[in-house]
């Protein structure tokens, strides 16, 4: 008996699959299936400007003003910028190590966390209502969305109890259960209309967020640009030209040592 079905359960549960099966779905109004549309589409939409935002987000420096290369988080996709930077710090200090320079580079890592900084808090700021959008407003309407599913399967379960399947007459009780399916099917219906009829109000406080933040983006990308042309432009610094590796800086300061010699010797007296 097991084998053939899992026993009693087995059948019960086959039983109830093929009861479920035979249940008629009902359709959702118009006006919500298009709430819902229209809310998903536009959710995707302004998901990328909060997608660009937070690839930023991710500190790219310590908050620790002398920043220096030891305190940058090594994460290649949320802060290639500030790697860009330490690479160019390390290799100032593998070849050269001249105080100099050295302390261009921190200059370059102090603006870099700066800009990095100001960005986040003017971010933050000016794309307030659009996040909060995304973080509240839209996963409740998702969480709304799938309520909705569950209650539109149990006020089709229970109206297909309704009615005796034998005798064709109605079952009160079922009725009963019934009705209340439905009145939280449609309370919940509502509360989808109600959400989705403030989106348009929500779009034009939006938009103006994100015509704001164009501004910030951009400037972030000019102080990043800048702070890092302090680094490149450490090679025009009548330094000698950088070897393959590290351990092949040492080999040119140590040839030249001897030939400094000589003429430091005749002036001794």
């Amino acid at each position: 008996m097991v084998a053939n079905g899992g026993g009693f359960w087995g059948m019960f549960k086959i039983r109830r699959k093929t009861q479920n099966a035979d249940v008629e779905k009902t359709a959702l109004p118009p006006k919500v299936k298009i709430a819902i549309n229209s809310m998903t589409k536009y959710a995707d939409a302004i998901t990328a400007v909060n997608e660009a935002f937070l690839l930023y987000m991710q500190p790219s420096i310590s908050d620790c003003p002398k920043a220096n290369s030891d305190q940058i988080v090594e994460d290649s996709t949320l802060n290639s910028t500030a790697l860009a930077v330490m690479r160019q710090f390390n290799t100032v200090n593998a070849y050269w190590n001249r105080d100099d320079l050295k302390q261009h580079a921190e200059f370059a890592l102090f603006h870099t966390w700066k800009s990095t900084t100001d960005f986040q808090i003017d971010g933050r700021k000016c794309l307030h209502f659009t996040r909060t959008f995304l973080a509240v407003d839209y996963a409740n309407f998702k969480e709304s969305v799938t309520k909705l599913e569950t209650a539109r399967e149990a006020m089709d379960v229970a109206k297909a109890q309704v009615t005796d399947a034998k005798t064709g007459e109605e079952i009160p009780e079922k009725k009963e259960e019934y009705e209340e399916r439905k009145k939280e099917y449609d309370a919940i219906c509502d509360e989808i209309l109600a959400v989705s009829s403030k989106l348009p109000d929500r779009q034009e406080e939006h938009f103006k967020e994100i015509v704001n933040f164009v501004p910030i983006l951009e400037t972030y990308h000019l102080r990043t640009v800048r702070a890092l042309g302090w680094v490149s432009k450490l090679k025009n610094k009548n330094v000698p030209s950088a070897p393959s590796t590290p351990a092949a800086a040492a080999t040119p300061a140590a040839s030249t040592a001897p030939a400094a010699t000589p003429t430091v010797t005749p002036t001794n007296k």
